[in-house]
């Protein structure tokens, strides 16, 4: 977990991290290795670079969250991604920073609420949670099961923690009890 002040700041300094060793993950496992082969160990970021890129990408996101939060269309969220380039909150983020877009990892979302931020790192990674704000509840995953070939929803939910670690949902339970 991140230990950030602000929802903007843990997201941030979570991108910032991946611009130190980005991942190329893009499902194909010849590609990424060609990519990662490619760009190879492109050094570090100065301190500088990184305050520069946290603090621009805090405000943005921050902002974002305030904007949004005043439409007062229940909880607000902030989408940062990549798919073979960042979307531009973070390349403009970067630029600004002196950090070339190649730094990014492919196929990476993050999703920023005033309460919590969660990540999915590379092609099909789960979903996992970096910050939540002091007091905030994970409840519960709450997932619809499904028939093993996806064509019936059956009347059960996933019975973890949201943004459980396990990379299947279980410990299904009856819908009734989570309403």
């Amino acid at each position: 977990m991140i230990n950030a002040e602000t929802p903007g700041h843990a997201v941030a300094q979570w991108w910032a991290e991946q611009l130190g060793a980005p991942t190329f993950n893009n499902g194909d496992g010849l590609t990424s290795l060609l990519a990662s082969a490619l760009n190879g160990n492109p050094g570090p970021l100065s301190p500088a670079q990184v305050d520069l890129f946290v603090e621009d990408l805090a405000v943005r996101v921050n902002d974002s969250l305030a904007v949004r939060e005043s439409y007062n269309e229940g909880l607000p969220r902030v989408p940062l991604g990549t798919d073979y380039h960042p979307d531009r909150e973070l390349a403009e983020a970067a630029e600004g920073a002196g950090i070339p877009a190649s730094r990014f990892p492919w196929k990476t979302m993050t999703w920023t609420t005033p309460d919590y931020v969660t990540v999915s790192l590379g092609y099909g990674a789960p979903t996992t949670l970096t910050w939540s704000r002091p007091g905030w509840e994970r409840g519960l995953c709450e997932q619809r099961r499904y028939t093993d070939d996806w064509m019936q929803q059956l009347p059960e939910v996933c019975g973890l923690e949201r943004f459980h670690e396990e990379r299947e949902c279980g410990s299904w339970i009856p819908r009734e009890v989570t309403k």
